[in-house]
């Protein structure tokens, strides 16, 4: 049985990394075969597979900011790895591997499963920029791509905010690794605290 392929797009910084991180360490080997597509300058760390096995990656132009010519380069460069690599789907991860990853999709004709980790009109400060940032996640939203959420929020903002319709719309919680073992403390705790997780 021949594995199946994802290609994960995305902008390797923050929360976004360490959730494909978890995805490329705790994927069946056996099963998935992954490649990350990702920008020159966002990580200096590899990825590596649940084998401790180096992932394929391929570093481009893609940025974090909206730059019209650094992203059209990105779309061209990943429309190319993709040509060649093949993926049975594409992992599109935060707005801009979203929007990269849903147009090269698009083009090769290959399903999409987007994960905006926190859609980007959400943190938008100005209006107009909200409303930009919602009609680009509205115009994008093409018949062979599917919203992954990684939260209900999010499943639901898909929904009714961005308008994909029920059954293109999946979800996946984020998730933390195991903790496998727990030290012995010799902190005294006072009777009254907080702990945050």
């Amino acid at each position: 049985m021949s594995k199946i392929k994802i290609a994960h797009i995305l902008h390797s910084l923050g929360g976004v990394d360490i959730s494909v991180r978890l995805i490329t360490e705790n994927i069946n080997n056996d099963l998935f075969e992954n490649i990350i597509i990702h920008g020159q300058h966002d990580t200096k760390r590899n990825f590596i597979n649940n084998n401790n096995d180096l992932v394929k990656s391929y570093p481009t132009s893609i940025v974090r900011e909206i730059s019209p010519l650094k992203d059209l380069k990105a779309v061209y460069q990943i429309y190319k790895i993709l040509k060649k690599e093949c993926p049975n789907v594409i992992h599109a991860h935060s707005a801009k591997g979203g929007v990269i990853g849903r147009i090269a999709g698009k083009l090769l004709k290959i399903n999409v499963l987007y994960t905006p980790q926190a859609f980007s009109y959400l943190s938008s400060e100005s209006k107009i920029k909200k409303k930009m940032y919602l009609t680009i996640e509205r115009l994008f939203a093409f018949k062979n791509s599917y919203v992954l959420a990684s939260s209900n929020s999010e499943k639901e903002r898909a929904i009714n905010e961005v308008k994909y319709p029920k059954e293109r719309v999946l979800l996946f919680n984020n998730c933390i690794n195991q903790i496998l073992e727990t030290k012995p403390s010799n902190i005294i705790l006072p009777d009254n605290y907080i702990c945050t997780v």
